[in-house]
Order: structure tokens, then sequence, then C-alpha cells
């Protein structure tokens, strides 16, 4: 009985059989291994997914190894399968995969139909290195697990947002951007899923992502939902204009996301819900909280757990006619603010002040946990 290949595709598992080999014979010793990564690594493939490869080299190219590469992408190219035409990947030195500053240096890469080798940063984004170490496939060599370290969930979210920022902008400043059908949907997809790996510092697929908006971008839901059911008529030709209505919201969300960019990192989000706590404006405090959102009492005791609880001690808290926090100091470290508080409340006695000390974690601009730790009444009294 034969062993499966890495896709489970029969004809593609032949033209990835074919490049492993291939890679291997020009290479030689400089050949240090072959995977996946993208829709097939993260388990997401459709009619519409693309073939994303590394061949990970040990040193770059030489003329006569980048000629031979050439024409071995030709010739898979010409292989009878309609995968032969969604080949996409770039041959990677070692020390550029690994290397702590190299995320985003050019290297060779063929696009689909391998016609020519350029030079790209197309697989060595910090993106790229997450999904491989975390899902890659192995075609031949070492999984990328062992030939690519863990890297620093804020690291990977301030690649994606400063990726996010300059698209975005790129794609709202073109009136024309958005005219292809396959085009806005790549678009839509790639905007949610940039904003869900802001969230959660991980990568996730194109149907994840989808899930992630309803709950947390339901205005864009449908236009998501209408995005994904084109995503398996990716390859057809290019040309049927996008509906109009569906440009217009792609438009939004770019909008969207641009904002939540600027409004969203931990600083804001920690200086916007102190407005609103001393507002007293329960309904925009509560937004950036996550659902799921707990507060504990410094270090463990657990206060309140999700939404309805947050909510009902605030709206407790709100009612005291005297309440007001003013910021005495505020501290930054990647996604966890503290901040220290001079916090006035109305108790049963009175009108007093107590110092607070807020620890928030945020993540993908909301509140994920909070603790507090409350000091004594400047009166003396119980708090």
């Amino acid at each position: 009985m034969s062993t499966p290949g890495p896709t489970g595709i029969a004809d593609l598992d032949d033209l990835l059989a074919q490049l492993a080999q291939g890679a291997k014979l020009i290479l030689g010793r400089d050949f240090v291994g072959a995977f996946l990564h993208g829709s097939f690594a993260l388990g997401s493939t459709d009619g519409g997914s693309d073939v994303d490869f590394v061949v990970v080299i040990r040193t770059a190219l030489s003329d006569a190894q980048s000629r031979a590469v050439l024409a071995l992408h030709r010739h898979l190219c010409s292989v009878d399968t309609a995968w032969a035409q969604r080949l996409e990947g770039s041959y990677v030195p070692l020390e550029v995969l690994r290397g702590a500053h190299t995320a985003g240096t050019p290297v060779p890469y063929l696009d689909y139909g391998g016609a020519t080798l350029e030079h790209a940063a197309h697989d060595t984004t910090l993106v790229t290195r997450w999904v491989a170490r975390e899902h890659g496939i192995a075609l031949a060599g070492p999984h990328p697990r062992d030939l690519i370290g863990p890297m620093e969930p804020d690291a990977l979210r301030a690649e994606v947002h400063a990726d996010l920022r300059a698209w975005g902008a790129a794609l709202l400043a073109d009136p024309r951007a958005l005219d292809d059908g396959g085009r806005q949907s790549y678009v839509a997809l790639g905007i949610v899923r940039m904003l869900h790996t802001l969230q959660t510092a991980r990568i996730h697929s194109k149907a994840e992502a989808v899930t992630w908006a309803w709950t947390h971008l339901p205005r864009f839901g449908p236009l998501l939902e209408r995005a994904w059911a084109a995503h398996p008529a990716q390859f057809t030709p290019a040309g049927q204009r996008a509906d109009p209505a569906d440009v217009a919201l792609t438009r939004s969300l770019i909008r969207a996301a641009l904002d939540w960019t600027d409004t969203g990192s931990p600083a804001r989000v920690a200086e916007r819900q102190l407005a609103l706590y001393n507002a007293r404006d329960l309904d925009a405090f509560m937004a950036l909280w996550a659902p799921d959102a707990r507060v504990y009492a410094h270090p463990d005791t657990l206060l309140a757990d999700g939404h309805a609880a947050i909510r009902a001690r605030h709206a407790e808290r709100f009612a005291e006619p005297d309440l007001h926090a003013r910021l005495l100091h505020r501290a930054v470290l990647g996604s966890t603010v503290v901040d220290h508080e001079l916090v006035t409340r109305t108790f049963p006695d009175g009108p007093d002040t107590l110092e607070v000390v807020m620890t928030y974690e945020i993540v993908g601009g909301v509140i994920r946990t909070a603790w507090l730790q409350a000091g004594p009444r400047a009166g003396g009294l119980p708090v």
C-alpha cells in the first residue's frame, strides 16, 4: 500500500516530488530542505488555493544554479496538471530564514508560471516563518520547525500592522483598485485576516478569519461570506467587474481597519477606556472589552468573568456621583499596560480617594484581562 503524499492530492504530490528532487539535483550540498506553507499548511485548501513553497539553501544561488532552477520550473509548469500553474515560491538561504533581522529580505522568487526568476520578499516575512514553523509541510529535509526559531508575538503584530497600513492606504488611493471582482474578494479576505492576526498574534486561514469577523465585525460578515464563496474561482480569467456595492463595502472595511490600527494600540485603548470611565459612557466603555474578558483582584481572585459581569460591575460603579480616576503614571510593555491612578469614589460615609494600580492585557484593540490592586482609602476607612 502506497504512502499518501504530503497533500493527499496525487497529481500535486507528483509535481512536488519533482520539485524537491529537481532542487536537490541542482543544488547538491547547498540543498537544505523544502516545505509548503500558506493554505495547504493551514489546512484550508480549495479550488482557489495556490501552492506556496520554500526551498531552503545554504548559500545564495550561483548564476549557474539560477539558470538551472529557472529551467526546472519551466519544466514543472509544463506538467499536465492544473496545479503546475499555481506553484509560487522562493529559494531562501538558511541565514535569511533564521536571522533575527532578515525578515523581508528579497530572495530568488518564482510567481505563477515560473517564467522568470525575480527577487522578492514574498516568502521571507515573519508571517511566512510563523506559518511554516507552526504548520509547515516538509517535502524534503528537516521539518521547518527545526529550521526556524520561535517568533515574538509583538514582532509578528508589528509586521502585519505596518503591512496593513501601507496596503490599505495604497488601495484607498487608487479608485480602480477594486474594480476586478477577484481582486475585490481577495482584498476583503486579506484585510480581515490581518485584523485577526493583530488580535491573536497567530496566522489564521481565510475561513477562520471570516468566522471571526461575524463576531468582531458583523457589519462586514455578509461581504466576507460572498468573498469566501468566490474564492474557489480565483484562478478563472480576470476581468469580471466587482459588484459596486461590494466595492463600497470593501472600501469601508479598509477604512475601518486603518482606523482600528490608529486607535487599537494598547496605549490608545487604555487612554480611551479611562476617558470613557470618567465620562461614565457604559456602552462605549464596554466596546473596549473582549467578550470573554476577565477582571481579577491581583493576582488571581476572579471579580468578573465575561462581558455581562464586567458590565454589571461598572454599571454599579458608574452610578457613584463622585466617581473619577486621575492618571498618575502609565507604563506600556508590548500588550501590557499598567496604570497608576488616584480614584475618587462615593462610599456610604461620603466621598474619599484611594490609589489604584490597574494592569491590562490588551490584544487586538480590546482588553482581554485586567488585574486590580487597590490601596487603602485616604481617610483610613475600609474600602
